[in-house]
């Protein structure tokens, strides 16, 4: 990272500086000690600079992820038969009203599958409702 060289330089720079300022301790010349101190403060808010900058790069690369390849079972409500994982499930409930909808209860709390929407049963054995367009989106069809 280009930036980590550039702190390194400023770090050497400081570095320079603070021995110019002992080797010129007893110096009590007002325009030498300006001129040191605006050296020494226009370094620090350049590091400060480089160092903000860096966060927001880190941040950006951290933002950014890849869903790793995981085999999930799905069916379309509404569409495709039951599997013997949906059925009799505590987690779903089905309402003979309303037969185009289920409630699922998920860790994020109850949702609703309406028919042509997907059900998924993730890694874990949780199941939970997709829109079948980010289904299509997010997942193709494995074959064994």
């Amino acid at each position: 990272m280009a930036s980590l060289s550039y702190m390194k330089r400023l770090d050497e720079g400081l570095i320079e500086v603070q021995k110019i300022m002992k080797l010129f301790n007893g110096n009590r010349d007002n325009e030498y000690w300006s001129a040191i101190n605006e050296i020494m403060d226009d370094t620090y808010r350049l590091q400060d600079r480089i160092r903000e900058d860096m966060k927001m790069e880190m941040r950006k690369r951290k933002m950014k992820y890849v869903n790793k390849p995981v085999v999930v079972e799905a069916f379309q409500f509404g569409v495709d038969e039951y599997p013997e994982w949906f059925k009799g499930n505590s987690q779903i409930s089905l309402h003979e009203d309303y037969p185009n909808c289920c409630k699922i209860i998920t860790l994020e709390g109850v949702m609703e599958a309406w028919k042509y929407d997907m059900i998924i049963k993730g890694v874990k054995g949780e199941i939970y409702p997709c829109k079948k367009d980010i289904f299509d989106a997010s997942y193709e069809s494995f074959k064994e």
